[in-house]
């Protein structure tokens, strides 16, 4: 670009910033060594950070000394594409990364890292197979549980040792801790590093190794840096470290947004960059662009409830006319097919379906949804991989009881079930093909395996006259297979809690659908979704996803089920920090919307009765 087309580039860049907020001026132009850019939602913290680029490179700064770091290699991605749309490609070429590739880059270049050195996907879940293995658990049986063990292990080598002992105490994670020292010597033994061990390394060579710390430092004069709450302490003393002055440091985020505790994020960090840097300068970016002011407001009461954050005045620039609403249901079925209701209304209205999302605290809670989205040919879209509960075990032991609540003399449905709960019947009894259950009943007439068997054919006959729910329910209480499981569990050392949020699942999914047959048609249709899933994602139609899934997101109309006690806040939250991280979650849920929200809540759930959220009241200022 020649000195005359520049010029003329950053006229139209001036007349651009003059429409821009004081805070955003301010933010963008600042001089200070160390800045802190506390942007609330919807504030524009994307377009200030790519003018904040374009400055730089306005003042001069080599585009090659500049690095912008982000949380996700999709929004790192994003402000790469944002700032060259803006800026051409010959503006040059500053640094856009995550993290770990940034870590893994310095690995590479400086001490010959290869791809090969990083542990994978497959390895991991090799290992903690063999661990298992070696205790007698056949893989087939810890399968569904070891990318939630993989997680577990990421956040255990991600926070400090004072966290981890306070995690272990009050988990009770004996076993985990085996775990985690198995899959630490397999790792060592085979001279790997995941994810966690590269930063790790990284750090440990800018605390110990002078000469190369200091050429690291000095390939960036300027680091920046995207959604700050969502770092790690060790993510965070690597950029400490690296923006070493007279590197400068501009970091962007928001402690109300700090929902990844899970992988050792805390707004704690956000909060402490004042503390480690106490003449920088700081900004808020209180104006929210996105939402109607009453839908501000709302959220603002909310997260006004939560001691450890910044003070700050949001206000929404949106103007006037945003609705949130309230809905109180007796039982999920009906909450399901008002909700349906709801977005076909929007719909009619002149909302587009792809402005319309349904957020759920948990993945757990989507399937249920589904059934009536199915039977009405209504268009969605799943932004994040939903276990399909019909592929576990569990699943296919409740399928397998149906299908023989309508012919008993099916051989692999009784195969599947012949001891879920324990009857003393034998697989090898069973001689022909399409007569199973008969075959059974002449092996053991007058033995005393034949009452046993008698039960189960009295059983599957009573199921015939039920409605499917009730049939699920009956197989889980009345016919012990809820407590198989519980007994399955404490003998494999498995989360009994885990297999039971499946059986809840499965009886939430069948409360949406009329008759065994019509169930059977959305398990199919479920399945094969499912696997196109896999194979592409349309995006089409309405969004449905969790709060964690939409951050970052913004809709017209959003809308949010079960906002009940054990689910926003989640039952497992009992510390005020957890229970501020989760009002955290529902207030980023809250401020994804625009125009309106709509909030659900139930009297029953799981056949169980149930509490709206406590977050509920601190909505309307209580």
């Amino acid at each position: 670009m020649n000195d005359k087309k520049k010029k003329k580039h950053w006229e139209r860049s001036r007349q651009e910033f003059m429409e821009f907020t004081r805070e955003q001026r301010q933010a963008i132009e600042t001089g200070a060594e160390k800045a802190l850019v506390v942007a609330g939602p919807g504030s524009g913290k994307t377009t200030v950070l790519t003018e904040r680029l374009c400055t730089l490179l306005e003042r001069g700064v080599p585009a090659e000394k500049i690095l912008l770091l982000s949380f996700t290699r999709a929004s790192s991605k994003e402000m790469e594409e944002r700032f060259f749309r803006k800026m051409g490609i010959r503006a040059g070429r500053p640094r856009f990364s995550t993290i770990h590739a940034l870590c893994f880059s310095l690995l590479r270049e400086d001490l010959g890292y290869k791809k090969e050195d990083l542990v994978n996907l497959y390895e991991k879940m090799d290992w903690l197979s063999q661990y298992y293995l070696e205790k007698g658990i056949l893989r087939e049986e810890v399968q569904e549980l070891l990318p939630g063990l993989i997680a577990q292990i990421s956040y255990f080598k991600s926070i400090g040792e004072r966290e981890r002992i306070a995690y272990l105490q009050k988990e009770k994670q004996e076993d985990f801790l085996a775990l985690y020292h198995f899959y630490e010597e397999s790792r060592k033994k085979r001279g790997k590093l995941d994810f966690e061990d590269l930063l790790l390394e990284v750090l440990r060579i800018l605390m110990e190794k002078g000469d190369l710390a200091k050429a690291w430092q000095s390939r960036f004069s300027h680091i920046l840096v995207d959604e700050f709450q969502d770092l790690s302490l060790v993510q965070y003393e690597i950029i400490k470290s690296l923006a070493k002055s007279p590197n400068a440091l501009f970091v962007v985020g928001d402690e109300d947004q700090s929902i990844y505790g899970f992988r050792g994020a805390s707004p704690g960090i956000l909060l402490s960059f004042t503390r480690d840097y106490p003449n920088c300068e700081r900004i808020f970016l209180s104006d929210n662009f996105r939402s109607y002011r009453e839908i501000v407001e709302l959220s603002k009461r909310l997260i006004g409830k939560n001691k450890e954050r910044f003070q700050k005045k949001l206000q929404g620039r949106q103007g006037s006319g945003g609705k949130a609403k309230y809905y109180a249901l007796a039982t999920g079925k009906e909450e399901a097919k008002l909700l349906v209701q709801h977005i076909e209304e929007a719909k009619e209205e002149g909302c587009p379906l792809e402005e319309v999302a349904i957020l759920c605290r948990s993945r757990k809670q989507i399937p249920a949804l589904l059934p009536l989205f199915m039977e009405r040919g209504i268009p969605y879209s799943l932004t994040e991989e939903v276990q399909n509960v019909f592929q576990h075990f569990v699943g296919k032991d409740i399928l397998a009881y149906l299908r023989l609540t309508i012919n008993k003399e099916s051989r692999g449905e009784l195969l599947q079930i012949l001891n879920k709960p324990y009857r003393g019947l034998l697989r090898e009894k069973i001689q022909r093909e399409e007569s199973p259950f008969s075959d059974l009943k002449k092996a053991y007439r007058g033995r005393k395996e034949e009452r046993a068997l008698l039960l189960l054919e009295a059983q599957l006959q009573k199921m015939q006259e039920l409605p499917v729910q009730e049939r699920i329910l009956f197989i889980r209480k009345d016919m012990g297979y809820e407590q198989y499981l519980e007994s399955f569990a404490k003998k494999k050392n498995r989360d009994f809690e885990e297999l039971q949020s499946l059986l809840e699942e499965l009886t939430a999914m069948a409360e949406q659908t009329e008759g065994v047959e019509a169930f059977f048609r959305f398990v199919e249709k479920f399945n094969a979704d499912c696997l196109q899933r896999q194979k592409e994602e349309s995006g089409e139609g309405v969004r449905i996803m969790t709060y964690h899934g939409a951050k970052g997101l913004e809709f017209d109309e959003v809308f949010l089920p079960d906002c009940i006690e054990g689910i926003i806040p989640d039952g497992r939250a009992k510390t005020q920090e957890e229970l501020e991280e989760e009002r955290r979650s529902f207030y980023v849920a809250l401020t994804r919307a625009r125009k309106k929200i709509h909030i659900y809540v139930t009297k029953e759930r799981y056949s169980k009765k149930v509490k709206p959220s406590r977050f509920i009241p601190e909505l309307l200022g209580g």
